[in-house]
């Protein structure tokens, strides 16, 4: 009976590890996707065209992605996209 017992336990461990290893797998996949999204820090004035604003992320801020925000009732700036 005590041999069945261990068995099964290594069975379940294996499975869990087996498991545990694809979850993890999978969430550092996810996090390489990951994009963080910041004013840009070369950008003067108020950002009214977002096809400007990805040229100048691109080219100035070295970011993936670049499009206009509304920051507040009155301010659009540029919003840089990076990785995280």
């Amino acid at each position: 009976m005590a041999g069945n017992t261990s068995k099964l336990l290594l069975v379940f461990l294996i499975g869990f590890l087996l498991i545990n290893t694809e979850f993890v797998a999978a969430d550092k996949a996810h996090a390489k996707k990951k994009t963080c999204e910041r004013k840009s820090n070369t950008w003067t004035g108020v950002c009214l065209v977002s096809s400007n604003c990805e040229k100048h992320c691109k080219k100035q801020d070295k970011a993936l992605k670049g499009s206009c925000h509304q920051v507040d009732f009155f301010t659009r700036a540029c919003m840089c996209k990076f990785k995280c």
